[in-house]
């Protein structure tokens, strides 16, 4: 099988050196065993389940940046992120890193992070005839009452 990696030349490098790969390389690299643990040497690059195996170096770093910031990727979350990083690469602690990388982005930060509804309610109008405005407030997750009731017993009906 020719496999073509374009960018990536460094990796056969690091391999020998990184304490994630260090031991599954030299053995695959010494002709011991042809496969070990779903791993495979293939033209110098480590292979694990046909996902590239990326060493502890900035290409990490690069691949989570460019999934996560790239000029296609629009800041997504973490599951998504993992989801297209694991199609193809492999590297221990893949989804704790992404999580990193994610948390420290200031955009995801600012404009994905949960929204709470709070600000100020303006009143009803108040209106001319009967029936014209009929409304409802339903107030959820207040505590249990001391008798241990549900949020039924807290739950305010307005009529106007």
């Amino acid at each position: 099988m020719n496999v073509k990696v374009i960018g990536f030349e460094r990796l056969k490098e690091e391999y020998e050196s990184c304490s994630d790969f260090k031991d599954i390389f030299l053995t695959l690299q010494n002709g011991e065993l042809d496969t070990t643990d779903g791993f495979r040497l293939e033209e110098g690059y480590l292979f694990r389940s046909n996902k590239l195996c990326i060493s502890r170096t900035s290409v990490r770093d690069f691949i989570m940046w460019e999934s996560h910031a790239g000029e296609l990727a629009r800041h997504f979350g973490c599951d998504k992120i993992i989801v297209e990083v694991e199609r193809q690469f492999y590297w221990p602690n893949l989804k704790t890193d992404v999580v990193k990388i994610v948390g420290t982005c200031n955009t995801w930060q600012r404009f994905k992070q949960k929204r709470q509804n709070t600000g100020l309610y303006t009143p009803l109008p108040v209106p001319s005839c009967p029936w014209q405005d009929v409304s409802m407030d339903f107030v959820l997750e207040l505590p249990r009452t001391p008798k241990k009731q549900g949020f039924m017993s807290h739950l305010a009906c307005i009529w106007i």
